[in-house]
């Protein structure tokens, strides 16, 4: 019987229970006749002599006996049976197919629920026995599903694929429509700002309701913006702009990824769109950066930006 040896002491969580594990190398030809120490003496000889000799002709069984420890000597420090699923991490599997769920617009914590248990039950466990309800490395609370979908939200803003697209787009834009403008501002990040679950203390997250967005207020070197104006929405704004202007938080009403804004000004038809941005975050600074943008041609106008 062979015994583990420890270079060092291990560490528990407080919890005084623990599995002893043996492995054990069995003769069965050299089992001793009677259970006497005088035959188990003689058994042990001869093992010895043959183990000298033929060494690599013995028949000979490796054996692992595995002592589990009982409830009791727990001590009652932490949880037993299936509610110890609680506190699973979120699988892998799970959490990837979450995150291209949020790829594909989904934010809504009931909607993602309905498709994960639907991924876990019919592409995980089609025909094996599914997962425990209580199990929380399948089955995620609200709370839970939350924190994930605001992380994937977080790393898809940061996708440099998406962001060379747009910069593809603009170019194209250009070129189709040279007497435009177009501003375009990736976002970028640091190293030491890892959008992981072990830095979600640099970000402020509030409670939301299943229909609302989640938008981080994480400081970068280089924010995401983007402001279009056709040359008819120059036209307007410098003849209808010299009043008042309208500002229309438009992604409070329609869902989208990031915080758009329509610029309006009232004309002899109506209401007339005159410039339209989006900013990676609503916030003042941002907001004045994309208005200056806009209307930096027009300094001499005496425009009052009203908010909806």
């Amino acid at each position: 019987m062979k015994r583990r040896q420890y270079i060092q002491s291990s560490k528990k969580k407080g919890c005084p229970a623990k599995i002893t594990m043996k492995e054990v190398l069995v003769f069965p030809e050299y089992k001793a006749k009677q259970d006497t120490k005088k035959a188990r003496r003689i058994a042990s000889e001869k093992l010895r002599e043959d183990l000298e000799a033929i060494a690599n002709n013995i028949k000979k069984e490796h054996r692992i006996y595995i002592s589990l420890p009982r409830d009791e000597e727990h001590k009652e420090i932490h949880l037993l049976g299936q509610v110890t699923g609680f506190m699973n991490s979120l699988n892998k599997e799970v959490r990837d197919k979450l995150y291209e769920m949020v790829g594909h617009g989904v934010t809504s914590v009931s909607e993602m629920r309905r498709h994960l248990k639907v991924y876990v039950d019919t592409q995980m466990f089609p025909n094996a026995n599914k997962p425990s309800l209580t199990d929380a490395a399948y089955y995620q609370s609200d709370v839970a599903l939350r924190k994930h979908i605001y992380l994937a939200q977080l790393r898809l803003r940061y996708s440099k694929i998406d962001q060379e697209n747009l910069l593809k787009l603009v170019s194209q834009w250009q070129a189709s429509y040279p007497k435009d403008n177009f501003d375009f501002l990736s976002a970028t990040s640091t190293e030491d700002q890892q959008l992981d679950e072990n830095n979600t203390n640099k970000v402020q997250c509030v409670e939301q309701d299943d229909e609302d967005e989640i938008f981080s207020q994480m400081i970068t070197p280089t924010n995401f913006f983007f402001c279009h104006q056709s040359e008819f929405q120059r036209h307007l704004l410098y003849r209808y702009g010299n009043a008042f202007c309208l500002l229309d938080a438009t992604y409070r009403t329609t869902k989208y990824a990031l915080p758009l804004f329509f610029l309006a000004v009232k004309t002899n038809v109506g209401f007339s769109v005159v410039a339209e941005f989006v900013v990676q975050n609503e916030t003042k600074d941002l907001i004045v950066q994309s208005l200056q943008t806009i209307v930096f041609l027009y300094q001499f106008l005496n425009i009052l930006f009203i908010s909806s």
